[in-house]
């Protein structure tokens, strides 16, 4: 699973060292999550409706 943190090992050593370990952890972990939804939401849909563009002109006429 690509989390897109750091394209290269040197970029995440420096990405860890200038976060700390704790909050790298974090980093991680919140983008794992993401990735969930977002698979989720691909194969079962988006649990909310979202506006169309005709929603948006409407709303600015």
């Amino acid at each position: 699973m690509e989390l897109g943190l750091a394209r290269l090992r040197n970029e995440a050593f420096n990405l860890i060292i200038s976060y700390g370990v704790s909050k790298a952890i974090e980093e991680i972990e919140r983008k794992k999550k993401v990735n969930e939804l977002t698979e989720k939401w691909l194969k079962e849909g988006v649990p909310f409706d979202l506006p169309t563009s005709n929603d948006v002109i409407r709303d600015r006429e």
